[in-house]
């Protein structure tokens, strides 16, 4: 963790120095000839590598936890309970990731935090779709239900987005 912080530092150093902050990353980019790495030095590239690096900095000791205790700590993350910069800074979808990697072991957990943090809900109910795990139905399905008919466009993000990941003959019978 310490190497990282060393990183974030030049990093961050690279992004408040850069005179090229301005133009778009792939017109700066350039091979690396020692590693053959692709080398992305502005302000953009900078700003998004630091969120990734503080995120793996964080997210680290978690993954030594047992599964119930990283996850609610998770939660705690993309929720802004435990750092609302997190959600400032766009970390949210990077823990939501590390959900995903965990996959069918966090869904009972997921379906358990969705349903008693409802502004969140849509959130995780996306997550789960993104991890297509059957367990999940469900609870997508009675969002649907519960919106209403008027409301075509979250209606048709529910449809399109979560349903859609699940070849399910439950699903297909709905949207049929």
């Amino acid at each position: 963790l310490a190497e990282l912080d060393r990183v974030i530092v030049a990093v961050e150093r690279i992004e408040s120095s850069d005179t090229h902050q301005e133009m778009e990353w792939d017109y700066k980019a350039a091979r690396d000839p020692a590693t053959g790495h692709w080398v992305f030095v502005n302000r953009r590239a900078a700003t998004r590598a630091i969120r990734v690096l503080k995120f793996n900095k964080l997210a680290h000791p978690l993954r030594a936890l047992p599964l119930d205790s990283r996850v609610a700590q998770i939660f705690d993350f993309i929720e802004g309970l435990r750092d609302p910069e997190i959600i400032k800074s766009g970390a949210t979808s990077l823990f939501g990731e590390e959900l995903r990697r965990i996959g069918s072991d966090a869904v009972p957990l997921i379906l358990q935090r969705g349903e008693s943090s409802p502004k969140f809900r849509d959130y995780y109910l996306e997550l789960l779709s993104r991890i297509g795990d059957p367990r999940a139905i469900p609870a997508i399905l009675r969002t649907l239900q519960e919106t209403p008919s008027e409301d075509d466009g979250r209606r048709c993000h529910i449809i399109t987005l979560w349903l859609s990941a699940f070849d399910h003959p439950r699903v297909l019978d709905t949207l049929i």
